[in-house]
């Protein structure tokens, strides 16, 4: 072979290299219209990208300023806007990028249109439960619709493993919190159920359970064989029973003196009997466990350890078969459980989502479990204070959260095997 050959060939290699045609837009689509202030577009991958670069725009021709100018690794073909759209028509565009420099050409712009929505409620603290609930289902029998809670304190009864908002094929609804604060007075409820839905905004709420689900402990005794173990009560619920049945009632023993890392030797999640709580004194109850199944569990407390004894173990809000669900700026109150669970969903995102620890003691219903069949879910700019044993996961797998450390840093088992990882608050 020549050197003038050898030397062609590698300039068409170069050449080849070099060439990082535009991606084709796949979302929003030509007719796409939508109400979700927090909108995504995806493309089709490039050979040979290393990432891709997105813009959005106010006008077709990106003049100064954008709205959006960002990255992602080329793993990922979809983007999601995290601050908050205005109704209007934007306009992005993607290229392909390698990290010696060379950048593609960009997509042809597509127009992402957001609306106002049809039609507007507006909710208040005085707005009873049914007229919230009747406000749901008008929400979703029309084209589109924005649920405007007022700022305020709520309180709200929906009954035993009820939630207040259940839909059920719903789409293109917003539900605007603007900060409002919603205790749940049952422990078995949920604020949202979402079923095969689609197009839904949720932002902007502060949620809780009240009285609080669970009760913070110093054990005092134990039988020896684990048939019951008496404890004080240090802060939360301090009565013989929960104002109604509870869907799980169960104790894990904690580290000594930080009560958001699992004791490193003690039991973890032995079922109590939730109806067979005694008091032995004005603070103190002698607990029961469930059946003769838990006592090998139990017999393993010792006098002085601490433990927090939980009456609920549902997520505040559950999600399946949905897609194009975004979750932004939600703060969880105390609560066992995650406050999202669910599964076959699809292009969810959680956006802003926070955690506020009450106290030394409680946890916060602090992650989600999903699983998600593509896209999702996006997660931006969260940050957890507390964590339940419920926390990210983006795969479906079993897993728990195992410790958090220093406020910053907290280790998830997960996987088959759980696999230990390490995850940083904000991830």
């Amino acid at each position: 072979m020549s050197r003038v050959v050898l030397l062609a060939i590698l300039l068409l290699a170069a050449t080849a290299r070099a060439a990082l045609p535009p991606p084709a837009m796949l979302e929003p689509s030509a007719t796409a219209i939508g109400i979700s202030p927090h909108p995504h577009v995806a493309w089709t991958a490039v050979a040979g990208a290393e990432r891709y670069r997105v813009q959005l725009a106010n006008s077709p021709d990106f003049a100064a300023p954008l709205r959006v100018d960002d990255t992602v690794h080329a793993v990922i073909r979809w983007f999601v806007i995290a601050s908050t759209l205005s109704p209007g028509t934007y306009h992005a565009r993607v290229r392909a990028e390698r990290d010696d420099g060379t950048t593609g050409d960009w997509s042809a712009p597509a127009a992402l249109v957001i609306a106002e929505p049809a039609r507007t409620f507006h909710v208040n603290p005085a707005t009873s439960l049914d007229e919230v609930r009747r406000i749901a289902r008008e929400a979703a029998a029309g084209p589109s619709a924005r649920i405007r809670l007022a700022p305020g304190h709520y309180r709200w009864d929906p009954g035993y493993q009820q939630a207040v908002f259940a839909w059920t094929g719903a789409s293109n609804i917003l539900v605007d919190g603007e900060g409002a604060d919603i205790a749940l007075l049952d422990p078995s409820a949920q604020l949202f159920h979402l079923r095969d839905c689609r197009g839904i905004t949720i932002r902007g709420l502060r949620t809780s359970h009240a009285p609080t689900p669970y009760s913070a402990l110093e054990v005092l005794a134990v039988e020896p064989a684990g048939a019951w173990f008496e404890a004080r009560v240090l802060d939360g619920f301090a009565e013989e029973r929960y104002p109604r049945e509870v869907n799980q009632f169960f104790v894990y023993a904690v580290a000594t003196n930080d009560f958001m890392q699992k004791h490193p030797e003690r039991p973890g999640h032995t079922y109590l009997a939730w109806d067979g709580t005694k008091r032995i004194a004005s603070n103190a109850f002698r607990f029961h466990p469930r059946s003769p199944q838990e006592q090998g569990s139990l017999r393993q407390l010792r006098p002085s350890d601490r433990a927090l004894a939980c009456y609920r173990r549902w997520p505040l809000n559950s999600m399946s078969g949905c897609r194009d669900v975004a979750w932004s700026g939600i703060v969880g109150g105390t609560s066992e459980g995650a406050l999202f669970m669910g599964g076959d969903n699809a292009d969810i995102k959680f956006i802003g989502l926070r955690c506020a620890r009450r106290g030394p003691y409680f946890p916060t219903a602090g992650g989600w479990v999903t699983g998600n069949d593509r896209r999702g879910p996006w997660i931006e700019n969260c940050a957890w204070e507390g964590l339940t044993d419920d926390g990210p996961n983006i795969t479906g797998n079993s897993f728990l959260i195992d410790a958090a450390t220093n406020g910053t840093d907290f280790v998830v088992s997960t996987g088959p095997g759980y696999q230990t990882s390490m995850w940083r608050v904000g991830d």
